[in-house]
């Protein structure tokens, strides 16, 4: 399968790409314990396809389509396309545990077995923690040998964003309970509301486009404002 193949496996029409998200998030959910896939990206993928189909859903009536809603539908698609493909591309196309034959019955592509190498980062992303808004930071984060330029290091896809809000102090990134991959820097970390006053632990590594992780940061601690 060319590289021109793989790339265009979301189908082009907005109909049957309806059907084609709907199967695909039933299943990723279905099987996302079985399939070791963890962390708060799926949620994201399923809120992001939900707003997706509401949309479409509005601007497909007649009694309720406008050059608004279709505007609205439009981006809500890019919005989740994006998503989509980010997703797949770290946690279903070289996942081990899931099966040709599950992927097919996904609607997605049979990747050869041959992987391209992929260097796993022995460096953590160096970054800092700004307020940003009530309840929401800025991340920045950047290449720690290429501390001037927003460049990724060969082979990441980006950078897991590992956080807690906890009573208590966290020494171990692998207590951070909360995921996010982020890629492209800043990232915005928005939290609940009813969390503000309390500590918030953050931590950040690699992760290359196989979604191997690299090496974990130093965990940072803040205030929620």
């Amino acid at each position: 399968m060319t590289a021109k193949q793989v790339k265009d496996f979301v189908p082009k029409q907005d109909s049957i790409f309806v059907t084609w998200l709907k199967n695909l998030v039933t299943k990723l959910n279905q099987n996302a314990t079985k399939w070791g896939i963890q962390g708060s990206e799926l949620d994201e993928l399923t809120n992001k396809s939900d707003e997706f189909f509401d949309k479409y859903s509005i601007a497909s009536n007649i009694s309720t389509r406008t050059k608004a809603t279709v505007l609205a539908k439009t981006e809500a698609r890019k919005t989740v396309e994006k998503t989509v493909r980010i997703f797949i591309k770290a946690h279903v196309s070289f996942n081990s545990l899931i099966t040709d034959p599950e992927r097919s019955s996904m609607g997605l592509p049979i990747h050869k077995r041959t992987r391209t190498p992929a260097p796993i980062e022995r460096y953590a992303p160096q970054f800092n923690v700004r307020i940003f808004d009530l309840a929401r930071f800025k991340i920045d984060f950047h290449n720690v040998e290429t501390p001037d330029s927003k460049a990724k290091p060969k082979g990441q896809i980006g950078a897991e964003i590992k956080w807690k809000v906890s009573n208590e102090p966290v020494t171990d990134p692998f207590e951070l309970t909360q995921t996010e991959l982020a890629t492209h820097t800043p990232f915005i970390l928005s939290l609940d509301y009813r969390d503000r006053g309390k500590i918030v632990y953050i931590a950040l590594c690699w992760q290359n486009t196989h979604g191997e992780r690299g090496a974990f940061s130093d965990i940072k601690s803040t205030i929620i404002p």
